[in-house]
């Protein structure tokens, strides 16, 4: 018996994966053939050696690609708006191997209050976080908190992070006032069910905090590592207008970390 199939991703039977070939023998003992992969418009002959018949089955690995954890939904922007109760129970946690934690700063806030009162400098405020939101869901991420005029926004990768800080940096210092510091890491952390919604706790989240507190008006502050990994990537490089600069390296130390760490920014000319 043979049986031809045309797959568009990967075939599997009910329990090996196949790596390329063209063909998949079956007899007494077992696959002849342990692992094929199917490519697209590729032909796969099935051949059945047995002398009873069997049931083959072939199935399409293509949902890899599109499957999401719990982490990843609950960063989602259309996830958090639709099901704003379904978070973690209050007082359990869920460790996140990999998380992009994004902190900024409104740089003299304190003394523009002063200048014009509190209702005129909220509502600059309430600009400003209205903005913020906007851009980080338009790059994948999610506001998780707001504290005085500081915000924390979350992304599942480094990169999305980064062009949405790139993005507040070229956006916000050429139409506004006052200017944003921004801090960025990336690293686990630990999600944690807290009055009604899903924060972000652990050194990630520290870092990210302390990084940007050291960044000046306009500038974009984080770990070296971080820096040379996303250097390199192609969207940074396209997205990175010709007024941004990054800094040589610098050593820095930090609030409850036994060594120092070197870091990096990106500060644009007209801020720096």
């Amino acid at each position: 018996m043979s049986v031809v199939a045309y797959p568009k991703d990967s075939i599997r039977n009910r329990d090996q994966i196949y790596e390329e070939t063209k063909e998949a023998e079956l007899i007494g003992q077992g696959w002849v053939t342990k692992d094929i992969q199917g490519q697209p418009g590729q032909t796969l002959r099935v051949t059945n050696n047995r002398d009873t018949d069997v049931m083959v089955v072939i199935e399409r690995e293509g949902w890899e690609d599109i499957v999401a954890t719990a982490s990843q939904i609950m960063l989602f922007p259309e996830f958090r708006s639709m099901f704003s109760t379904d978070v973690l129970a209050p007082g359990q946690q869920a460790g996140i191997s990999s998380l992009t934690v994004l902190f900024t700063d409104l740089c003299g806030s304190t003394a523009y209050y002063e200048e014009v009162g509190d209702s005129s400098a909220y509502g600059y405020v309430r600009q400003m976080f209205d903005f913020l939101m906007t851009v980080v869901e338009k790059h994948g991420g999610s506001v998780v908190k707001t504290i005085g005029d500081a915000v924390m926004a979350v992304f599942d990768s480094a990169e999305d992070g980064l062009e949405a800080a790139l993005f507040i940096q070229r956006k916000w210092h050429a139409e506004k006032e006052l200017s944003l510091r921004i801090g960025l890491h990336h690293g686990p952390a630990v999600a944690v069910g807290m009055n009604g919604r899903n924060d972000y706790f652990g050194r990630t989240v520290n870092m990210a905090a302390r990084i940007q507190a050291l960044g000046g008006p306009g500038e974009i502050v984080m770990e070296s590592g971080l820096h040379q990994r996303l250097a390199g990537h192609k969207k940074e490089r396209d997205k990175r207008p010709s007024s941004i600069q990054t800094s040589e390296p610098f050593i820095a130390e930090l609030k409850g970390l036994s060594e120092p760490v070197k870091l990096n920014s990106y500060s644009s000319r007209a801020s720096s």
